[in-house]
């Protein structure tokens, strides 16, 4: 078995451990079983951090638009929370048509993202087949507070799609209407822990190395080698603001 740790103190986003862990046994010369367990983390960079904050322009689809009210992971949600905005339906949003001046920059309050990964392994190395070895793996690996940059279009979407919207929705803060024509004036954007993502996969790795000598040829002969490697994927995902989406 095999087991390391690291703890590292970071002046913006604090301490924090690092570690993995693992084992082999092999219960007969034939085959062996495997796996381990790993936490890294990503801090995020000095742009993610402090990037200064300068002028943006953006256009997209307002999500309390016409062309926008009907989409989203819930409609009804979108829907009931534009109407909480006072914002009725039709509504051509100056946003879907031109562009709409706001500010960019970095986020001094991102956390640290972190994954999670597990492997465990079978091997096969029969005495009776020399030379072939084979490997199948099962991997999981997840990834938490993944660090996104959201542009105008995302903090509203954030915003009119969530069950807590209101003032206390700190994505509903990112952006100002116009308190009597409801138009787009001005926006936040920038880099927010906001993304999870898992990925699960069974993998396949087959070898066969013999020499020639086997099939009564000479030793100058040399050796045949075969090797194969399959991989396939059994879970992609992404969680966007608690939704999920398949990749």
């Amino acid at each position: 078995g095999t087991a390391n740790g690291r703890y590292i103190n970071n002046s913006m986003t604090g301490g924090y451990w690092t570690y993995m862990f693992g084992g082999a046994w092999w219960p007969t010369q034939d085959f062996g079983l495997s796996g381990n367990y790993a936490r890294s983390v990503r801090n995020p960079s000095v742009t993610e951090l402090f990037a200064p904050r300068s002028t943006d322009y953006e256009y997209g689809t307002d999500p309390c638009s016409t062309a926008g009210i009907g989409a989203g992971p819930n409609p009804a949600i979108r829907a009931a929370n534009c109407a909480k905005a006072g914002i009725s339906q039709p509504f051509e949003s100056d946003f879907n048509n031109f562009s709409i001046t706001g500010t960019a920059g970095g986020n001094n309050k991102l956390k640290n993202e972190v994954s999670t990964s597990y492997t465990g392994s079978l091997e096969l190395r029969p005495h009776f087949i020399r030379g072939f070895d084979f490997t199948g793996s099962f991997v999981d690996v997840k990834i938490n507070n993944a660090i996104t940059y959201l542009g105008a279009e995302d903090v509203m979407d954030a915003c009119y799609d969530s069950t807590s919207y209101g003032p206390s929705n700190a994505y509903c803060n990112l952006f100002q209407r116009n308190s009597s024509t409801h138009q787009l004036e001005n926006y936040q954007v920038g880099y927010y822990n906001i993304a999870n993502y898992e990925t699960q996969a069974l993998q396949a790795h087959l070898e066969y190395n013999t020499s020639l000598t086997r099939v009564g040829l000479p030793a100058s002969a040399g050796s045949v080698g075969l090797t194969g490697t399959y991989g396939h994927y059994l879970k992609s995902q992404q969680s966007y603001l608690g939704s999920s989406y398949l990749l």
